[in-house]
């Protein structure tokens, strides 16, 4: 399996379901660290489950102020 974007961080805002989600577990199949956002608490903690060791998923609201700040925050911070 290629590893083109280890040791890349990626953050997707509304990465917890459908393209956002395939496209994070793409992103950590090719060896990159990835963080998703999305609202509803149940999907945030299936992400957590199917992105595995290298994803994180955090319950954020895209339309609130700060949201992607924050989300960029924790990959740094991560």
């Amino acid at each position: 399996m290629s590893q083109q974007l280890e040791n890349k961080n990626i953050v997707i805002i509304g990465g917890t379901t459908g393209i956002g989600l395939s496209a994070a577990k793409a992103f950590v199949e090719q060896g990159a660290k990835v963080i998703v956002a999305g609202r509803n608490e149940e999907n945030v903690e299936q992400a957590k489950v199917e992105l595995g060791k290298h994803g994180q998923a955090v319950k954020a609201d895209a339309r609130k102020i700060g949201t992607a700040v924050n989300a960029i925050d924790l990959c740094i911070k991560e």
